[in-house]
């Protein structure tokens, strides 16, 4: 389940880098256009990352949640394996 956890925290980077490249390129032809000046464009941006961090760090509290409540799960049916192999172990 780490693994899997793991894995979906490095796509999520991929993805975000991504969506910060292509969310660049997007107000760079905004200000060139002339739609928005380059301040407002910087702003913009600024608050958008803004936003993706805190969403990053809400993502990261509900895995580590989810890893917590899994291995909670995972607990007792590794105390009945160790035991089962301790006991064959004593034969």
């Amino acid at each position: 389940m780490a693994k899997r956890v793991r894995k979906a925290v490095k796509f999520g980077a991929r993805v975000a880098a991504a969506a910060r490249k292509k969310l660049d390129k997007e107000m760079k032809m905004l200000v060139k256009s002339g739609i928005i000046n380059r301040g407002e464009a910087k702003k913009l941006l600024r608050a958008i990352v803004s936003e993706v961090r805190a969403e990053k760090e809400r993502v990261k509290q509900f895995a580590k949640q989810e890893l917590k409540r899994g291995l909670k799960k995972a607990k007792p049916l590794v105390k009945r394996a160790v035991s089962r192999l301790r006991k064959r172990r004593k034969r």
